[in-house]
């Protein structure tokens, strides 16, 4: 477990991070609303009457989506795009919401909600649909597991809270069907967010409580031990639906998602990450790597605690696995790629039950655009990025200063430190360019 300062402090560079963030680039309509540079059909030039395109014309599949993967442009926005599209063509608003493009907002609040409100639209044709995005959406989630290295990814407008109950329940789901568990077990840190204990409650598992460790400097709680961990699941081998970690914390405290990857592999069993302050890991050099690259098989992110969302806009990553969870089998080469088919399914379920079916076009614009200010080569979240650890840094540095006894040796011996660090992580492949 990294116990140094830089770790502890990296709540600094959340702060730094939201602070620098810039505006939401709005792109301007540049072509037909649903084609891509991907090649895709027109689905939008029906989508204005209420229709979607045939399965011939879309992807219908996950797996047609990964072909096109590499043809993906980051420097577009299509779920932006398409909802500036969608305004200009609304003659007369006879659907919700009830506020009328903001011709029928409260006279209290006009002044703040006047700009936003036109673009609050409902989910039209030309605005796909979350639950079974064909359009847009679908090419907008793909730009963003691409942008940050997940198999699959899933927008979410009720925030990682929605993410957190989801995964619980779809790996609660999978363990009583593959092993016909009555109760399956999840085990998670005693600092486990308040949405875990609410996945528990939905998914009727049962937790297995793990103690975090605690940092003896500030008395701050960090990751679970990977010791802990072991320990944990050989006493309940066998009846464990997912392993859930909290990385980094409120306070900043990065655990060994590695080494907790491992352990989940070797017991067989599924790894979720609450990395909800963790959105920006692992897109700047000096950054920890992030919980998907260091092997865990479900990721929840609140996109708009690190980098530009709106509030409650959230992500949760899906990655691709080398063998599928659950107990020791003889080699199947198609036994991943049927565990995904199911975790997709059960997490696109699980998302559907916990989710508002009326999410906001605001919410999902604004992860969209967040995708592209972080990961576009020709935006400037990379370089704020960049900026913002320079700043926290230096915040470090004064702080230490200040601090009792510090201005001596200790300074020096924590910069050194914090030297070693950045390198070592950006020799890991921090991701600048991801």
């Amino acid at each position: 477990m990294p116990h140094d300062g830089m770790q502890v402090c990296i709540r600094v560079l959340a702060i730094a991070c939201g602070a620098a963030a810039l505006q939401l680039r709005r792109a301007g309509p540049s072509a037909p609303l649903g084609l891509g540079p991907v090649g895709r059909a027109p689905s939008a030039r029906r989508a204005s009457a209420g229709m979607t395109s045939p399965p011939d014309q879309t992807a219908t599949s996950y797996g047609e989506a990964l072909v096109r993967a590499a043809t993906l442009d980051q420097t577009r926005v299509p779920y932006v795009e398409a909802l500036v599209r969608a305004r200009k063509r609304v003659a007369g608003p006879f659907f919700l919401p009830g506020h009328k493009l903001g011709a029928g907002l409260p006279a209290a609040a006009a002044e703040v909600l006047s700009v936003a409100a036109p673009f609050d639209l409902p989910e039209l044709g030309e605005l796909d649909n979350l639950f079974a995005p064909v359009g847009p959406l679908l090419e907008a989630q793909e730009l963003a597991a691409q942008a940050f290295g997940a198999r699959r990814t899933w927008f979410l407008a009720n925030g990682s809270s929605a993410g957190m109950i989801a995964s619980i329940m779809a790996c609660v789901r999978l363990s009583a069907s593959a092993r016909g568990h009555n109760a399956p077990k999840v085990l998670l840190p005693r600092n486990a967010h308040r949405s875990a204990v609410h996945g528990l409650i939905h998914s009727g598992a049962e937790p297995v409580w793990l103690a975090p460790e605690t940092d003896e400097l500030t008395g701050l709680t960090l990751g679970v031990d990977a010791r802990t961990l072991r320990e944990a699941l050989r006493a309940h081998a066998g009846s464990v639906a997912c392993v859930l970690l909290v990385s980094p914390s409120y306070e900043g405290a990065v655990s060994d998602v590695s080494a907790a990857a491992a352990l989940c592999r070797q017991a067989g069993v599924p790894l979720v990450v609450d990395e909800a302050h963790g959105a920006h890991f692992g897109l700047a050099p000096g950054l920890p790597l992030s919980a998907l690259a260091c092997g865990a098989t479900l990721v929840v992110q609140s996109t708009h605690k690190t980098l530009g969302a709106l509030s409650q806009a959230a992500m949760l990553h899906a990655a691709r696995q080398s063998s599928p969870p659950g107990p020791a089998t003889p080699p199947d080469d198609g036994a991943a790629a049927r565990f995904e088919a199911s975790l997709d399914a059960a997490v696109s379920g699980a998302i559907e039950t916990v989710c508002s079916s009326s999410p906001s076009s605001l919410l999902l614009a604004s992860l969209d655009a967040a995708r592209h200010q972080a990961a576009s080569g020709g935006a400037r979240g990379p370089f704020e990025l960049r900026r913002a650890i320079k700043l926290a840094r230096l915040a470090r540095r004064a702080l230490l200063k200040e601090a009792p006894g510090g201005e001596s040796g200790r300074e020096g011996g924590e910069s050194g430190r914090e030297n070693r660090e950045s390198g070592r992580e950006s020799g890991r492949g921090g991701g600048g360019g991801r």
